[in-house]
């Protein structure tokens, strides 16, 4: 019965094509390193100065910025042809730009991240805040304070984009694909008219149940470890390795603002499994809905409505107070995985603050328990009203 179930999600054609256009996407879309880096002249300044950097260090990368711009502004000043100066002709030069303003802006970044700790060590000692905001900022600046000083020069392009990839593209393939197979899954039943041979079965209802969940989440399988094989290759086919995954998830654009105390690796890895459990949280909701509406066309709309609507008010920039409760806790976001680590977000609870990832995987792991109950509740009565 299990091979069956299986059967029917994987000969359908049209996931296949759907999955091999997603694949056709990923294989053209532009991307790698930009020539600089892979020169000679930029590997040997990047080797010099890769690691963590320290205030001398970053003094020195702006000092030579300066210099280096005030070069440039000379020969503008001798010329018309603007492209001739700017960006510097030689290799040395472009290769020194690339590097000394990326060291200058993590000098930044350090700079507003101390300005950060000595925000909430202010707030902590309560005098202008609550009881509560006072606890939150103690949370959020001990776990600053794990961190020590994050930010360093390395080369993490490939890791952004294999990070990122599990935010945008990862998102949009899975919840498309999940909900485009298990759409029908119920459905077919009754448009095949084969719920009265169950009904005849003296434990047809929970078996058939328990199969098609297990087929479903086969597919599921099969589906994420297959995507995320492939983009890891080509991530690895553009920039030939995945370097600097052991440096801290704050050298990292997208996690600059992050209090997480996780390597690149580590965080790529937890991202992974939160992912995988969406993916089947998502896949519980779609078979759900397929019990319920007994239709599959309606299922797969209704299915990208639920999860689709709150994304799409985040993209809007919807800001009211209710509106943003139900985008933190939806479907959306916790498939995206990024905005549960990207900075501090804590809510109340019993005048203790929980931290985001916490609070929204325990939510979904009730949704989940719930969902799969629902799912056999409802599939029992359905059939005895049939």
């Amino acid at each position: 019965m299990y091979k069956q179930e299986c059967y029917k999600i994987f000969t359908r054609k049209s996931l296949y094509f759907a999955f091999l256009l997603f694949v056709l996407f990923m294989v053209i879309l532009p991307g790698g390193s930009t020539p600089i880096i892979q020169t000679d002249e930029y590997q040997t300044l990047y080797e010099e100065w890769r690691g963590p950097l320290s205030r001398t260090e970053i003094d020195l990368a702006n000092q030579k910025l300066e210099e280096l711009q005030n070069r440039i502004d000379q020969e503008m000043e001798q010329t018309e042809d603007l492209e001739v100066v700017f960006p510097p002709q030689s290799i040395e030069e472009q290769a020194a730009f690339r590097v000394y303003s990326s060291v200058a802006s993590i000098g930044r970044y350090i700079d507003s991240f101390q300005q950060r700790k000595e925000d909430l060590q202010e707030a902590t000692r309560g005098s202008t805040t609550t009881a509560y905001e006072s606890e939150e900022a103690r949370l959020e600046l001990n776990m600053l304070n794990e961190l020590g000083q994050p930010f360093g020069f390395y080369n993490t392009t490939a890791w952004g984009n294999t990070v990122d990839f599990i935010n945008v593209f990862a998102f949009i393939i899975l919840t498309i694909l999940i909900v485009l197979g298990l759409s029908p899954v119920f459905a077919d039943e009754h448009s095949q008219k084969s719920i009265s041979l169950i009904r005849s079965t003296k434990h047809g209802k929970r078996k058939i149940v328990t199969t098609k969940i297990l087929a479903s989440c086969t597919y599921i399988v099969s589906l994420f470890v297959t995507l995320h094989i492939i983009n890891v290759a080509l991530e690895v086919r553009k920039f030939g390795a995945l370097m600097d995954g052991t440096v801290p998830l704050q050298n990292l654009f997208l996690f600059i603002q992050s209090p997480f105390s996780l390597t690149i690796w580590q965080y790529y890895a937890i991202a992974l499994g939160i992912q995988f459990f969406a993916s089947l949280v998502i896949g519980l909701l779609v078979l759900f809905l397929s019990i319920v509406t007994r239709n599959g066309m309606l299922t797969f709309f209704i299915s990208g409505a639920v999860i689709g609507t709150p994304f799409l008010f985040r993209q809007l920039g919807i800001d009211q107070p209710f509106i943003q409760y139900v985008t933190q806790f939806s479907y959306a976001e916790l498939m995206r995985v990024k905005g549960l680590f990207d900075q501090f977000v804590a809510f109340p609870l019993f005048d203790q603050p929980v931290l985001y990832p916490v609070l929204l995987i325990s939510t979904f792991l009730l949704v989940a328990i719930l969902t799969m109950y629902l799912i056999y509740h409802q599939y029992k009565n359905q059939q005895i009203m049939n």
